[in-house]
């Protein structure tokens, strides 16, 4: 604590929570964080600051006493899985009350279009919703909508009075194919998976470890072909990677799809050569393609693994017999 501006809080050696706010880039200016804050009259329960360097305003909340620490940020963990995790880039649809306005999600922040500038809005998570520094426009009025809590049925993030609502754009089975097409990878995760599919993926793995093989992971992934002519295509398919005598290798079995509103089919076309010594350590190569594609080709109904409208970036793809597969994007461009 200091007095040089009345009682001063400052925090004046580096933390990686804090100073990078603070520390200044290329333009001298950074994120407009500050390390020292002026504390104005506060309550029995809130503590309020002021940035020294940029103004910016604080309040510090005491937590209520019938809460503790893990509940907090477990509910806050909740919230962000249904809507914000791994979701950057993501295009949503906001209601003003008399129109829609595209918004694009990026790390704590939507941004969007009015009258030519563009705008940056920014947000913080707190167990009941999400609540806007300023906020987004409402139509025929000057306020702005600030707080906003996650629906019941997990579709739209509203405002407490519902006039106004934040939406996402996409089915389960168009944000498969548009996470597919843009950033190449759904990967196979053992847990969430139901437990037929579990049982039958740690068949083929300890089948091949047996053999000398081990299998790394199994993902969805979309293949870029350049041909001679320097031509690009792309190709769909099963990607494994797997490793040998401590050498990692990895090929993919191409797939035909067919993608429909509510529903996704993958049906066998041909596999890479490099999937060879794998394919003969599990079986002979017919039978350990049709193994694999028992479990990962057929027809799958996509649904949010959260159940959330609005973060679909891990998915449930479930068959008719039961079975089910989970599965989780990753920003990897091949």
């Amino acid at each position: 604590m200091d007095g040089t501006q009345g009682c001063v809080l400052t925090f004046h050696t580096y933390n990686t929570l804090l100073s990078i706010f603070a520390d200044p880039l290329g333009d001298g200016v950074g994120y407009n964080g500050d390390y020292e804050f002026v504390v104005l009259p506060s309550g029995a329960d809130t503590v309020r600051l002021k940035g020294k360097k940029h103004g910016a305003y604080i309040s510090m909340i005491r937590l209520n006493s019938s809460q503790d620490w893990k509940q907090y940020f477990a509910a806050i963990d909740e919230f962000n899985d249904e809507t914000f995790t791994d979701n950057d880039g993501m295009v949503m649809s906001y209601w003003d009350g008399e129109k829609e306005i595209p918004v694009t999600y990026n790390s704590g922040m939507f941004t969007y279009s009015a009258d030519g500038e563009e705008m940056d809005r920014g947000f913080i998570v707190n167990p009941q919703g999400m609540h806007f520094y300023s906020g987004l426009p409402l139509a025929g009025n000057s306020n702005l909508a600030q707080d906003f809590v996650l629906s019941d049925d997990k579709k739209v993030l509203k405002t407490m009075d519902g006039k106004a609502f934040i939406s996402g754009t996409y089915t389960a089975s168009d944000f498969f194919m548009y996470r597919f097409t843009n950033y190449s990878r759904w990967l196979y995760m053992a847990d969430g998976s139901d437990a037929n599919t579990q049982a039958r993926v740690n068949t083929l793995c300890q089948l091949a470890l047996s053999k000398g093989a081990e299998i790394s992971n199994i993902a969805y992934e979309r293949n870029t072909i350049v041909s001679g002519t320097g031509r690009k295509s792309y190709a769909y398919g099963l990607h494994i990677t797997y490793l040998v005598d401590g050498k990692q290798f990895g090929g993919s079995i191409t797939l035909n799809q067919t993608v429909t509103s509510d529903a996704i089919t993958f049906q066998y076309k041909s596999h890479d050569e490099a999937l060879n010594p794998l394919f003969t350590r599990i079986d002979n190569m017919g039978g350990a393609v049709d193994q694999i594609m028992q479990i990962f080709g057929g027809t799958f109904t996509p649904e949010s693994y959260t159940g959330s409208a609005l973060n679909m970036t891990q998915l449930k793809l479930n068959k008719a017999d039961g079975t089910s597969i989970h599965i989780k994007a990753e920003k990897i461009i091949l």
